[in-house]
């Protein structure tokens, strides 16, 4: 009779865990016309999701068009981007890296043919963009992670126990421990990203491979136990463990997150005849908030209202290469 207690105290340490370790302050955002001051575009995808997306990659390309250090070229079909001059000594070391790993080689670099040095040294950009966000700037709080650690072990550790308990083979409850591991990690990876309107990937494939690891186990269960009721108390824990697993990172930035969703809410909403009237104050308005267009996934959208002809289909094949990188 114990077995049946062993997925309600799983479910009920990771809801306590996520109440003190996970739950995020609710954020206020700050409506403005302009990016946070001294974010560019691979800082804010960092503040967002506490990692850099092949978007925020793009967009930091676009970022420096707009800067004037780039300029778009087309040949037939491709498009890309020529250097015009180097980064200021001043500039991020995160910008330096990407910049020098772009045009190392040459001054040139179509978008269909990416620099695979940029490819491969993705995990130390994203580590020299992470060195801004420590201590009271970082992006979620340190401790909050062992806590999602734990939480994932107490689901895992809790599935295996009830499989082994009703006699189903040893090996293929490890094998779904282990694939559930994976699942739960793309889960937790994502959920920041989810938080901030970023691509679904990591979500989808996750949410995917956990529903198929729980109708694997409950088939199991059903096979080795009678009724229905034991079967719908498992499920029922297992899935009360899983929004606690995806949010218990808490989020500490909340001031420049808030910023960051005043910004693109504006973007998202807001109606031309005001997009135009600051497009008059500053004729340089529309390029220098498309990087940040691009990064919220809504930069063909603002290059069809300006007209930016070469600009659009630039920010049109960055679009379609982040999708197909996912």
């Amino acid at each position: 009779m114990w077995i049946w207690f062993v997925m309600p105290v799983c479910a009920a340490i990771s809801i306590i865990m996520w109440i003190v370790l996970g739950k995020d302050k609710k954020t206020i955002p700050t409506i403005t016309t302009s990016p946070p001051e001294g974010l560019d575009p691979l800082e804010m995808d960092y503040a967002q999701i506490a990692t850099i997306s092949d978007r925020g990659i793009y967009a930091q390309i676009l970022y420096w068009v707009s800067k004037g250090y780039l300029e778009v070229m087309e040949k037939g079909e491709s498009v890309g981007v020529r250097k015009i001059r180097s980064l200021p000594e001043d500039a991020p070391e995160h910008a330096k890296y990407l910049f020098q790993k772009m045009f190392g080689k040459s001054d040139k670099v179509w978008l269909d043919d990416f620099p695979v040095e940029v490819v491969e040294n993705k995990d130390k950009l994203r580590e020299k963009v992470g060195e801004r966000f420590t201590g009271k700037n970082a992006v979620v709080q340190d401790d909050s992670m062992i806590g999602t650690l734990i939480a994932m072990g107490l689901l895992m550790v809790g599935t295996f126990v009830v499989e082994v308990a009703i006699d189903a083979s040893v090996l293929l409850s490890a094998l779904l421990g282990v694939a559930l591991f994976i699942a739960l990690a793309l889960l937790q990876n994502g959920a920041l990203g989810f938080r901030s309107k970023h691509d679904f990937f990591e979500i989808f494939v996750g949410v995917v491979g956990t529903a198929g690891i729980l109708i694997i186990q409950l088939i199991l269960i059903l096979l080795h136990t009678d009724g229905l009721l034991f079967p719908c108390v498992f499920a029922g824990c297992f899935l009360l463990c899983i929004p606690c697993i995806m949010f218990m990172e808490r989020r500490v930035n909340h001031w420049v997150y808030g910023q960051i969703l005043g910004f693109r809410q504006f973007i998202e909403t807001a109606e031309w005849d005001r997009l135009k009237q600051l497009s008059t104050e500053d004729p340089d308005y529309g390029m220098e908030i498309l990087p940040y267009a691009l990064l919220f996934n809504m930069g063909t959208q603002w290059t069809e209202q300006f007209e930016y002809n070469v600009i659009y289909n630039c920010v049109e094949q960055m679009e379609e290469m982040s999708k197909e990188e996912k």
